[in-house]
């Protein structure tokens, strides 16, 4: 479910569609839902995504965003070396 999340933040960003704010509510409480099951990629994404469509989450889903990153990018910075 997290790579559909990300999938879709990224794509309507990209495509610039117009979203309402109940869908981008909704899409911010599923995403920080999920964030523990996000991987660097999804979390990559949906952080870009968010920014291109100049949307700035609240501290909680950016707590949650962190805790993740901090969580998940250290095994694939390992593999990377």
């Amino acid at each position: 479910m997290t790579q559909h999340l990300s999938n879709t933040v990224w794509a309507v960003a990209k495509l610039e569609l117009p979203v309402d704010d109940g869908w981008l509510e909704e899409l911010l409480v599923c995403s920080e839902r999920a964030m523990p099951g996000y991987e660097p990629q999804h979390l990559a994404n949906t952080l870009w995504g968010l920014a291109k469509m100049g949307i700035a989450p609240d501290d909680a889903w950016m707590r949650a965003f962190l805790r993740q990153l901090d969580h998940s990018a250290p095994r694939y910075v390992a593999l990377a070396s």
